[in-house]
């Protein structure tokens, strides 16, 4: 009989166990992608950012080298005291600061919560237009990053 409560105790501990860590999930994502510049941009244009697709044909592109990329996440602010007033004013919240190589190329693996959520990413380079874009994470992605270069 004491068997008997003891498997019991163990496999109500078991599923219990399962139950919880279904509730707490996290992500790993990996993000990676190259920083280009728009060489033939016409006038007016200020970069775009290329999520998980490719740029349209004509456009000419050569990667920048030591551009700087960003992620962000966006802020939903805390309702208790712990929350200062000013980080409870902004939009998004720093996430990833990453530096492309040589080549423009940059990765990043990290955690985040499970969940499809609005991520914003904005690619700079002194000299060079930022541009932004606010995406739905839904896991991996790659990016195409491209610039125009200030006149």
């Amino acid at each position: 009989m004491k068997r008997i409560k003891l498997f019991f105790i163990i496999g109500i501990s078991a599923i219990v166990c399962l139950l919880l860590s279904s509730c707490v999930c996290d992500t790993f994502p990996h993000f990676k992608g190259t920083v280009y510049e728009w060489v033939n941009a016409p006038s007016g244009e200020q970069g775009e950012i290329f999520v998980d697709s490719e740029p349209p044909n004509g456009m000419n592109l050569e990667p920048i080298g030591y551009a700087h990329v960003s992620f962000y996440f966006e802020n939903i602010p805390p309702m208790g005291p712990s929350c200062s007033a000013a980080r409870q004013k902004e939009k998004y919240i720093l996430l990833y600061d990453i530096s492309c190589d040589s080549n423009g190329m940059f990765e990043k693996s990290g955690t985040l919560a499970c969940g499809n959520y609005p991520l914003k990413i904005k690619g700079e380079m002194e000299g060079y237009y930022s541009t932004e874009k606010v995406f739905t994470y839904h896991g991996d992605s790659t990016f195409k990053i491209i610039l125009v270069r200030k006149t």
